[in-house]
């Protein structure tokens, strides 16, 4: 019988606020570079800040790879609030620090620092929140980062404004100060609702898995911990004192007369099905894969192999093409809130630097449209034909990259050509709402093939596609715009969105 999950409110609106301070510690450096003197910054402004992107993108692959399998045997609430607080340390050594060389390698750290905060949020939804309301609530926290996106940019130039009458040249630190308060001030909210309010949480003692063996007398469950395994000495006194009860049993019924048998073939022939029992369970614990004799090996492979030993191969081929798709709109979603202001700005006259940001926080603004919509809107079951579509997610992400390819290519045009300010709020608008839409149920889709215990695997193998779709927008596509000009780089990328959703029309 199962029981309806209690959906923790409280947490779920901490994990939001908490996410929110993440995603701008995540563009800290993005949003408060060009408020920085050009004495700490390099000749090669643009190709600098890419390399920059791309070591904290490697970093955050990593870390979000490993941090995805492994949270399925670690506990996702302890481990997001550990990213929040080395966050922190490392936004306070990015205030005091000025070079780029330096920053540099922060931000490296940085990204593998954060890679682990996601596929922790991604566990604790998985886990406590109603499957048909499992989009929806996945939207809305990831919404989180479209709303850092949106305001972070006009939140480090309020702030820095603000400190320029304390801080003079150094007013462009007081942002990294800021958003480093704001994540500790998070994590001990975190710490004290999980002192408060452990009962909704995940310890590590809860039971993960559970087996019956079932006896004569009446079926024997074995549970296992997340730090413990299943002890043999345990389960032979367990049997032996089911073994005395029914013996009992079976002395009493034999003076009645209901037996024909003799008490003491009785007591023998029961004894065999007991040694039966005590093998066949030992032998179904060591062929269990979930169930060892030995402490469980925190293995990357090994959990990536028993992700594909549990899914169908037609399973295993969604996930690969969902996972094409989530690079590719990853890709974009990173390619566009980093770049589109310096594309822009190629054609000053059009175009001015508030103008550029007006642009950005319209395409953020349209992610957390996206992020929200899409998701309610995938939970009410259309297109739910099994014969007709693998996943019910399926056709809302074939029609958003869809639309996302066409944005793109109307955004190469306007970038060159002098157009009222609204075409390109417009468009940037639709490319929020459909990429980071795209993203969002590329990332249910993952979860929602494996098992519950398996899901953070699945989402790691996704992600890890996902982030490599985020190191290509970093340094090798500023790269590319210098070979070529940023309206080919994006009509380039345009071309790849439409491309990538043909794998999901084989299913």
């Amino acid at each position: 019988m199962q029981t309806k999950i209690k959906r923790p409110v409280g947490l779920l609106i901490l994990l939001f606020c908490s996410y929110f301070f993440i995603s701008l510690a995540k563009k800290a450096i993005q949003n408060v570079y060009s408020l920085i003197p050009n004495e700490y910054k390099g000749a090669r402004e643009n190709s600098q800040l890419g390399l920059m992107i791309t070591s904290q993108t490697l970093g955050y692959t990593v870390t979000k790879l490993v941090g995805g399998v492994l949270m399925d045997r670690l506990n996702p609430l302890n481990v997001f609030i550990y990213s929040l607080l080395l966050i922190s340390g490392l936004l306070f050594l990015l205030s005091i620090s000025s070079h780029w060389l330096i920053w540099l390698l922060l931000y490296g750290m940085s990204g593998l620092t954060l890679g682990s905060g996601w596929p922790a949020v991604s566990k604790l939804l998985r886990m406590y929140v109603a499957p048909q309301e499992l989009a929806t609530w996945w939207g809305v926290i990831s919404s989180s980062a479209n709303v850092a996106g949106c305001i972070g940019s006009w939140l480090s130039i309020g702030i820095f404004s603000v400190s320029t009458v304390f801080l003079d040249n150094f007013a462009w630190r007081a942002p990294l100060i800021f958003i480093g308060t704001c994540c500790i001030i998070s994590a001990l909210l975190l710490l004290v609702y999980q002192h408060f309010r452990i009962g909704y949480l995940p310890r590590s003692d809860d039971k993960i898995y559970s087996k019956t063996i079932s006896t004569k007398s009446s079926p024997i469950e074995i549970s296992m911990n997340n730090d413990q395994s299943i002890n043999p000495k345990n389960l032979k006194s367990e049997l032996k004192h089911r073994e005395g009860c029914t013996n009992q049993s079976l002395i009493s019924k034999s003076t009645t007369g209901s037996y024909k048998c003799t008490k003491s073939n009785q007591v023998e022939i029961f004894d065999e099905k007991i040694e039966e029992e005590k093998k066949n369970a030992i032998n179904d614990d060591n062929h269990d894969k979930c169930l060892t004799t030995h402490p469980v090996k925190l293995s990357v492979i090994h959990q990536i192999s028993k992700l594909f030993q549990t899914l169908s191969p037609r399973q295993r081929l969604l996930l690969g093409s969902s996972a094409i798709v989530h690079m590719c709109s990853t890709f974009l979603r990173y390619a566009l809130a980093d770049w589109i202001g310096v594309m822009l700005l190629m054609n000053k006259e059009a175009y001015s630097k508030n103008t550029a940001n007006l642009v950005v926080s319209s395409y953020e603004c349209g992610g957390i449209v996206g992020c929200l919509f899409v998701g309610v809107v995938a939970d009410i079951n259309l297109f739910n034909k099994r014969n007709l579509w693998a996943s019910r997610r399926m056709p809302f992400i074939i029609i958003q990259m869809s639309i996302t390819c066409i944005a793109l290519l109307c955004l190469s045009w306007i970038a060159e050509h002098n157009v009222p300010l609204a075409v390109p709020l417009l468009v940037s608008s639709v490319l929020g709402i459909t990429v980071l839409g795209s993203i969002s149920l590329c990332g249910v889709l993952a979860v929602e093939l494996a098992p519950p215990g398996l899901s953070g695997t699945a989402h790691a193998l996704s992600a890890l596609a996902a982030n490599i779709g985020a190191i290509l927008a970093g340094y090798p596509f500023a790269l590319l715009a210098e070979y070529i000009n940023w309206s080919g780089a994006f009509f380039v990328a345009g071309i790849a969105s439409g491309l990538s959703v043909i794998p999901f029309l084989c299913f």
